[in-house]
């Protein structure tokens, strides 16, 4: 479903940014016709950026909150299939990527 893929998409950017970001508040529009979901509108939610010096309100404005974004999300979200298989896919092309770096060292 068009949730299922918007909410996989912000649990993928959570685990792919090593649990620095957090893409979330995704709207968008699915046109059954052809099958395509557009998402627009993305928040960038910052979960290591210092605030200092006010870093974080420059990188993503006022929209950005933070660590309570990403528990309520997390809070509600259950990976279902296509979640459990793009993490399950992504884990396993790294895992290749780091045997191809350290079969180069030896």
């Amino acid at each position: 479903s068009p949730v299922e893929v918007a909410e996989c998409f912000s649990h993928f950017t959570y685990v792919y940014s090593c649990e620095k970001f957090f893409v979330g508040q995704l709207q968008g529009e699915y046109d059954e016709n052809s099958s395509i979901l557009k998402l627009t509108d993305p928040t960038i939610h910052s979960y290591e950026i210092p605030a200092r010096q006010g870093e974080r309100q420059l990188a993503f404005k006022s929209l950005d909150r933070s660590k309570k974004a990403l528990h309520n999300f997390f809070h509600s979200h259950k990976c279902g299939f296509l979640c459990r298989q793009v993490m399950k896919n992504y884990f396993k092309s790294k895992h290749k990527a780091l045997e191809k770096e350290r079969n180069k060292l030896t």
